[in-house]
């Protein structure tokens, strides 16, 4: 939305889940408890696949082989498959659309996230080492650009860890300069009240 913006000048209406184009595409609750599944169709040999899979249990699918009809028609489309996903498993269910050759992903909380295989494949979620806590996982941006490296995930940084960093390498300061803002307690490495007492030790 914001680069068609930045571009054409449009402001997009709230679509929620849903494409400009392909349907369905949206979120289905699954059985279970907050158990949900994300199902795009981007062409009409996947909604048929997704139809196969379904077994008939998908009402009122006359109008919506054609993608125009299924998109004119989004919500009771919406409302069809909910149906028919809310009595299923979500695993189970990913693994054979997947299979079947339509778009299909679990919804997964914080928790599950923590332990996804795909997650880590994909380095959305890394490890990251820190000198006081230790070991951690972090999530990643995961966002990924043609022609550039993802930014590498550092750990949270200590009191001042980069204080010498910034004012050298980008305030241009010199080492002397930077010793007197630190004699003087204005800097240093640690909380306030340490760099107050490095200052006067």
């Amino acid at each position: 939305a914001a680069l068609e913006y930045l571009r054409n000048g449009t402001q997009r209406a709230r679509m929620g889940n849903r494409h400009t184009t392909f349907a369905p595409h949206g979120i289905y609750r699954c059985a279970g408890d907050e158990q949900w599944i994300a199902i795009a169709c981007e062409t009409d040999e996947q909604w048929r696949a997704l139809l196969t899979v379904a077994g008939g249990a998908i009402e009122g699918v006359d109008g919506w082989q054609a993608a125009a009809g299924r998109k004119s028609s989004e919500s009771s489309l919406d409302a069809a498959i909910s149906a028919w996903t809310a009595g299923q498993n979500r695993d189970v269910l990913v693994e054979r659309l997947v299979t079947a050759g339509v778009i299909a992903a679990p919804v997964l909380d914080g928790l599950e996230l923590a332990d996804d295989v795909s997650a880590r494949e994909r380095g959305i979620l890394v490890d990251v080492e820190h000198v006081e806590v230790g070991h951690m996982q972090q999530l990643a941006s995961p966002f990924r650009f043609g022609g550039s490296d993802p930014v590498p995930i550092r750990p949270a940084p200590l009191h001042g860890e980069h204080s010498l960093e910034v004012f050298q390498q980008f305030l241009g300061m010199s080492e002397e300069e930077y010793a007197a803002l630190v004699a003087a307690g204005i800097t240093g490495m640690g909380p306030p009240d340490q760099v107050e007492e490095q200052a006067h030790a």
